[in-house]
């Protein structure tokens, strides 16, 4: 029977929902899911807007169920074991899938990550062929639309229509010549590190543009940035032709690594005062959550991507 009401919801959320409902931890449910925190208590709001209940209420030293919520928890275990038996891949033989996966990678893993993936997909579905092309500021709207199978990139909040799962987090990483002045101590400030000029790379559609912007620009009289690019390769040429210049987002930028006998990575001792590191994740569309096909090559770009993070 057609009910309009159900195209008020979004059915992903009630998965979501389900564990709340179990673990009575917002904190548990975001380890559970590979999401941020954050992520896990706007859907608890959407959720509680719907059903115009708290549903997951504290009580003291714990959170506990609402009453409705206590009405609502076997309804949905029995909805989640309908759903789960529907997606069931048995039967899927990735060695005679035919297709094309379209994936978007961060530029500073998709060398390795390419490579990796290439060799996997030739030994287990020689009939299938990868399209990849580098995360950019239009992956996301492109895994909305459909037009990418999987990214591995940031989303900076919770999408209805994209599911997440945690891959790592980027954190700020810094690095100079070993004969730079501050490749001396152990640990530099942020003034320190803002006395010398440096280059500032910027992840395509991975910067962390809002917080830690806000966060330098206590340091904009003497931060001096020389040089600012989305390009890997000219930051890592200008770096290691230049030799006096700090850069930034070095332990992401596998060509340094190559030199790390002649680079020092610095160790911030102020580190309270930037924003926490930003999360890797793999993001793909809701619509191809229950896919075999889709569900086999998830799981295997999380175990060759896990391990480069």
């Amino acid at each position: 029977m057609f009910n309009p009401q159900l195209y008020d919801m979004d059915l992903n959320q009630l998965l979501v929902l389900n564990l709340i409902l179990e673990q009575k931890n917002i904190t548990s449910v975001a380890r559970s899911l590979g999401i941020s925190q954050p992520a896990v208590s706007r859907i608890l709001s959407a959720l509680r807007r719907h059903f115009a209940d708290d549903l997951l209420v504290r009580d003291k030293q714990k959170y506990t169920l609402t009453p409705l919520a206590l009405q609502i928890q076997p309804k949905l275990d029995r909805f989640i074991a309908c759903v789960e038996d529907i997606s069931k891949n048995e039967g899927f033989d990735p060695s005679t899938y035919i297709g094309e996966f379209k994936i978007a990678l961060l530029s500073t893993i998709s060398p390795q990550a390419s490579m990796r993936l290439v060799n996997r997909i030739r030994t287990e579905a020689p009939n299938v062929t990868l399209n990849i092309c580098e995360w950019d500021k239009s992956s996301l709207e492109n895994i909305q639309q459909l037009k990418l199978d999987i990214g591995v990139g940031h989303a900076n909040q919770a999408y209805a229509s994209l599911r997440q799962r945690l891959l790592s987090h980027y954190f700020p990483s810094f690095a100079v010549f070993n004969d730079h002045p501050l490749a001396k101590s152990p640990t530099v400030t942020l003034d320190e590190l803002f006395s010398y000029p440096h280059i500032k790379y910027v992840i395509p559609g991975f910067d962390r543009t809002v917080e830690t912007e806000r966060t330098y620009l206590n340091y904009q009289g003497r931060r001096q940035v020389v040089l600012e690019t989305e390009n890997a390769s000219i930051a890592t040429y200008t770096f290691l032709n230049a030799r006096s210049l700090v850069i930034n987002k070095a332990k992401y930028i596998p060509a340094l690594l190559e030199y790390k006998d002649q680079i020092t990575f610095l160790t911030l001792s102020d580190m309270t005062k930037i924003p926490a590191g930003m999360e890797l994740q793999i993001i793909w569309h809701t619509r191809n959550q229950a896919m075999p096909a889709h569900q086999w090559l998830r799981e295997l770009v999380y175990e060759e991507i896990y391990d480069l993070t």
